[in-house]
C-alpha cells in the first residue's frame, strides 16, 4: 500500500514538473512568437524606408541627368570627342559642362565636395550656376567664369548663420575654344588640362584653390592661351582615376601613370577606341578593389 502511494506522488511530481515545463516553453514561445512579430514589423519598416530612400536617389539622379548637357551636343561640334563616367555610387558628385555662346564653345569638368547624393546636389547647383553664368550672361573667359562662380557658390552655401563655416566646394578646369580664331582659353581651379600635339604631352596646371570652401578674398584664377592646331587634343578630367587604390601592390593609380596612359592613348585615332582604352586599364587596375571616387574624363580632337 505505502509503495502504490509512493509511486503515486512520485507520478504526481513528474506531470506537475512536466506541466510546469510546458508552461514555461508556452512562455517562451510566446515571447519567441513576439519577437519574430517585432521583427517582421521592423523588416517591413526598413524595407518601406529602403524603397523610399531609393527612390529619392534615383529622383535625385533624374534631376542630375536633367540638368546635364546632351552629349550629342558637344559631338554635333566636335565629332572625335567622348566623356567617360564611371560614378562610385548611384549618383555622383562629378559632373561636365558644355556650352555654345556665339563662335565660343565652352566645355568644362568639375568635381564636388563628397559623391552619392551630397556631391549630386552640390552638382546640381554647380550646373545650374554655370548655366547661369555662361548662358544668360554669356561670360566665355574661363577666370572670370571661376571667379564669378566662386562668389555665388559662396554666397548660396553661406547664411548668417553658419558664415564661413560651409567648407563645401568643387575644383573645376574651364576651357572656352574660339571657333574662329582657333585659340583656346584654359583656367582651372585645382584641376589641370592635358594637351597633346603630335603625341607629346604639356601639362597646363590650374590654380592651387578649389571653388568655394575656405575664402580669404585672395583667390585668383589666371587664363592660358594655346593657339589651336587640327588634330591636337584636350583631356579634362577630376582626382578619382588618379586616386584609385589598385595593382599589385594595391596603390593610387597616380598622376605619372595617367600621363603615361593618356600618352599612349594620344596614338590612338578613333575616340571611342581612346574612351575604352580609358575604361579597361581602370578597371583593370581597380579588379577587386573597392571604388574610392567618382571618375570622369573627358575627351576631344580639334
Amino acid at each position: 500500500m505505502l509503495a502504490r502511494v509512493k509511486i503515486h506522488l512520485e507520478i504526481k511530481q513528474k506531470n506537475d514538473e512536466i506541466r510546469e515545463y510546458a508552461e514555461q516553453l508556452h512562455a517562451v514561445n510566446e515571447e519567441y512568437k513576439q519577437i519574430y512579430e517585432f521583427l517582421s514589423e521592423q523588416t517591413k519598416t526598413i524595407e518601406v524606408k529602403n524603397k523610399d530612400l531609393m527612390d529619392s536617389i534615383n529622383y535625385a539622379k533624374f534631376i542630375q541627368k536633367s540638368f546635364l548637357p546632351n552629349i550629342n551636343k558637344l559631338s554635333s561640334i566636335f565629332p572625335n570627342s567622348f566623356i567617360y563616367e564611371k560614378s562610385k555610387e548611384l549618383v555622383s558628385g562629378d559632373f561636365y559642362f558644355f556650352e555654345k555662346i556665339k563662335d565660343k564653345i565652352i566645355i568644362g569638368i568639375a568635381d564636388c565636395t563628397g559623391h552619392g547624393v551630397p556631391g549630386a546636389m552640390l552638382s546640381i547647383l554647380g550646373i545650374a550656376l554655370l548655366i547661369r553664368i555662361v548662358q544668360h550672361k554669356e561670360i566665355t573667359s574661363p577666370k572670370k567664369i571661376l571667379t564669378i562662380l566662386n562668389k555665388d557658390l559662396l554666397e548660396v552655401l553661406s547664411n548668417s548663420e553658419n558664415q564661413n563655416k560651409v567648407m563645401d566646394g568643387m575644383d573645376i578646369s574651364i576651357c572656352s575654344i574660339d571657333l574662329k580664331s582657333n585659340i583656346l582659353q584654359f583656367s582651372g581651379a585645382k584641376r589641370p588640362l592635358l594637351f597633346f600635339r603630335d603625341n607629346k604631352l604639356k601639362y597646363y596646371k590650374g590654380s592651387v584653390r578649389s571653388i568655394g570652401g575656405y575664402d580669404d578674398g585672395k583667390k585668383q584664377f589666371f587664363n592660358k592661351e594655346i593657339n589651336l592646331q587640327k588634330d591636337d587634343l584636350i583631356f579634362l578630367f577630376t582626382d578619382g582615376y588618379i586616386d584609385q587604390f589598385g595593382g599589385e601592390e594595391n596603390k593610387k593609380f597616380s598622376i605619372k601613370r595617367f600621363k603615361n596612359l593618356m600618352t599612349e592613348i594620344s596614338f590612338i585615332k578613333n575616340t571611342k577606341e581612346q574612351k575604352e582604352k580609358i575604361k579597361i586599364v581602370i578597371e583593370d587596375w581597380m579588379k577587386k578593389e573597392e571604388q574610392i571616387d567618382d571618375i570622369l574624363v573627358m575627351g576631344l580632337k580639334i
